[in-house]
């Protein structure tokens, strides 16, 4: 199984990563154990969900666990410091991993999460009474995107074509030349196909706009350049570490480095604490394995599987938001049953996916393949898994016993 290997070899049990005396805290073994269970008996289909490397598990517990620095960097504040080297080691394995040009752009490895490392632009740029640009949440634009904007700044909201199923662009330029926004956010979490950043990026230079580009669900598809880089159009870009990139919680920041000191400042202690410095340490493992390893032929396998759920449901009928993907994310929208009925018919099934309230007797799904395909599921278990979606959807059946022994095929040898 060659994408949960790493350099030393298969992951033989999870459990070799819980650094406690788990047989002492009975409470809190029962919950670990608990999720286990659940991880290795059903489908994970989570749009956001995936396995991280072995070796990023095993950074988390580790000495750089032990010490916090408010500030870092050539700062009078601290020391020279072993994790001042950790971090300029991840910065050029960023920018190796991207293509990017040292001269042109920097990073960081320093943010906790996605939504904080925007929170770091959003502080370093924006002030009171700034507008800001965001793709609506109806039409696949990312939640904290528009609540945390829409409480401190004003916030105008840019949809999707119905007709193109891309950026409304023309849109976007009526929305630009009426409210001279300050900063354009071109992110999603539930819109599976790539942006074009050179248009946004023209329209930006036009009327004088930062742009940002959220690529948490895409930078493995900017990496091998199957999507459309945000580089050199975008200020600055940032991705979550544990979606197609395998790493554990948090995120990496990348700006132009000409809004290097105001990002700085602005990463600490503006928008978030000390440094986790385990997390740190994590994110340099997790790019060290990209770089180490096919990640075209990872992505080609996670499009592979995407295919084919969306083969099968066009075959019944349901309705495809955007009618593909380019992504590891399938949306399915309209479907005729209660969320909290569905959720539970899926979930009675073994199978675990987003469901979203629509209406009253209306929901949706988004269906991610990350997880499987680290796995390595088959076409053939692929197949079966979706037929089993639809026919839970469509007739209410119930496919317990097949999905555990099929999530179970793939989780015994590293789920003991």
């Amino acid at each position: 199984m060659i994408y949960i290997q790493s350099q030393e070899g298969t992951i033989k049990s999870m459990y070799d990563y819980i650094n406690f005396d788990r047989f002492k805290f009975p409470e809190i073994r029962k919950i670990v154990d608990k999720e286990y269970e659940q991880i290795k008996q059903k489908i994970i289909l989570l749009g956001s969900a995936n396995l991280p490397f072995e070796n990023v598990l095993r950074a988390n517990g580790t000495v750089f666990d032990y010490n916090a620095i408010e500030k870092f960097f050539d700062n009078k504040l601290c020391f020279k410091y072993t994790t001042e080297e950790l971090e300029k080691i991840g910065q050029k394995k960023v920018l190796r991993l991207f293509g990017i040009k040292n001269s042109e752009y920097g990073c960081t490895l320093q943010p906790y999460s996605g939504t904080q490392a925007n929170q770091i632009i959003y502080h370093a740029l924006l002030n009171k009474g700034d507008h800001v640009l965001a793709l609506r949440e109806q039409d696949g634009g990312h939640i904290s995107h528009i609540n945390y904007v829409n409480k401190f700044f004003n916030l105008h909201t840019y949809s999707i074509s119905p007709d193109t199923y891309d950026l409304d662009y023309e849109e976007i330029e009526t929305l630009c030349e009426k409210f001279s926004p300050r900063l354009l956010i071109a992110g999603t979490t539930s819109y599976p196909r790539m942006l074009s950043y050179d248009k946004l990026g023209k329209i930006c230079k036009k009327y004088n706009i930062h742009l940002l580009a959220d690529i948490s669900h895409t930078a493995l598809y900017v990496a091998t350049q199957f999507h459309t880089a945000p580089f050199p159009y975008a200020d600055y870009i940032t991705f979550t570490t544990n979606k197609t990139t395998r790493g554990g919680r948090g995120a990496i920041l990348i700006y132009r480095k000409e809004y290097e000191e105001k990002v700085l400042q602005s990463l600490s202690m503006i928008s978030q604490g000390a440094t986790i410095f385990s997390s740190l340490l994590s994110k340099n493992i997790m790019l060290s394995e990209l770089l180490n390893m096919n990640i075209k032929n990872y992505q080609n396998i996670i499009l592979k599987n995407t295919k084919i759920f969306i083969d099968i449901f066009l075959k019944y009928g349901f309705e495809i938001y955007t009618s593909g993907s380019d992504t590891h994310l399938i949306i399915i929208r309209n479907i005729k049953m209660r969320s909290d009925m569905l959720q539970k018919a899926l979930y009675n099934s073994g199978i675990l996916l987003n469901v979203y309230h629509t209406d009253e007797n209306i929901s949706s799904i988004r269906i991610g393949t990350l997880f499987i395909s680290t796995l390595q599921y088959s076409a053939e278990d692929v197949s079966k898994i979706v037929e089993y979606i639809a026919q839970i959807i469509l007739y209410n059946r119930n496919y317990y016993k097949e999905c555990k022994k099929i999530a179970e095929k793939y989780t015994s040898n590293i789920f003991k």
